[in-house]
């Protein structure tokens, strides 16, 4: 049996576990244990990006886990339903850099990445 490492852990009546990306397949999972019997409640697994650190919410009904996009996902511990997720205001957020000149693919691409968006204004 292969072993796989950890990567951060939080405690409570529950046990909350991640594994590390596995190049090329970015799957990763997170498991739920109950720290008495060890046995695993939940696992929650979803594509890329990967999870870089996880949370419980004080009263331990909610899973807030950490992305390499910058993302947090906030994850129901009783359904293991994703409930939502925040993303914090990039610099170029909502942007309109149609019709901008002389910028190259790469700078529109970037200015993408950074919250810009690409939207054509219809005149009446």
């Amino acid at each position: 049996m292969a072993r796989q490492s950890l990567w951060r852990v939080a405690l409570m009546p529950i046990l909350a576990s991640f594994s590390p990306p596995r190049y090329p397949l970015y799957h990763f999972w997170v498991k739920l244990r109950e720290v008495q019997s060890g046995l695993c409640r939940i696992k929650l697994q979803k594509d890329m990006p990967p999870v870089l650190s996880i949370c419980f919410r004080p009263d331990g009904r909610i899973l807030a886990g950490g992305r390499a996009d910058g993302t947090v996902r906030l994850w129901d511990i009783q359904s293991a339903a994703c409930i939502d997720t925040l993303r914090a205001a990039r610099p170029y957020e909502r942007m309109n850099i149609a019709g901008a000149t002389g910028l190259t693919l790469a700078q529109v691409a970037t200015l993408k990445a950074l919250g810009a968006v690409e939207e054509t204004v219809s005149s009446c």
